[in-house]
């Protein structure tokens, strides 16, 4: 949602557009969009371990929902710096 209102809020020629599909390839978007997917999945199976009382596998599960948002992070800040360089 963040994302839309910034995209939204700045009026860019169609062309500037154009050029995100040569900037960030396929691949990098589809794990952008698939990390928080990934996250989401394994907060809600870490939930329901934890209700459980299955702590062991609550907390492997937690660890790998944290180290998803992590690597989504860097992920973000990646292609930010791709987009600055290029002008975009």
């Amino acid at each position: 949602m963040v994302f839309a209102a910034f995209t939204s809020s700045v009026r860019r020629p169609a062309a500037d557009f154009r050029r995100l599909g040569r900037l960030l390839p396929t691949a990098h978007s589809v794990r952008q969009h698939g990390d928080p997917v990934g996250v989401e999945l394994m907060l809600d199976l870490s939930r329901r371990a934890l209700r459980a009382h299955n702590r062991e596998r609550f907390q492997s599960l937690w660890t790998i929902a944290t180290a998803l948002g992590v690597l989504f992070l860097i992920g973000q800040a990646v292609a930010w710096q791709q987009l600055k360089a290029a002008g975009v």
